[in-house]
């Protein structure tokens, strides 16, 4: 199938209302090496019920940031529109250095 289409897919079943999906999901980009931002799983990661998706969550955030040139370029963005970008803005600048 189409590449552009699965992670499409992906990134809006982050937002499905069931916990397993949004989980999967996460999962799903992480096997990948793909992302759609970081805002979304950050998002996740604070405020889902679901302690399953904080934890997938919070495994996607780290893959992400595993990544030097995905740190450095998040580390280097301008500061976070929300306060939800801040804890991420805040260990890609630690990862960064």
């Amino acid at each position: 199938g189409d590449p552009a289409l699965g992670l499409a897919r992906r990134c809006a079943a982050l937002s499905d209302n069931r916990a397993s999906v949004r989980a999967n999901a996460l999962a799903g980009l992480d096997l990948t090496g793909v992302d759609c931002g970081e805002e979304m799983p950050s998002e996740l990661l604070l405020t889902d019920s679901s302690e399953v998706v904080r934890i997938a969550a919070a495994r996607h955030l780290h893959h992400l940031l595993a990544r030097p040139e995905k740190a450095a370029a998040i580390a280097a963005s301008p500061p976070p529109t929300t306060a939800t970008c801040w804890p991420l803005k805040k260990a890609a600048s630690q990862v960064a250095q």
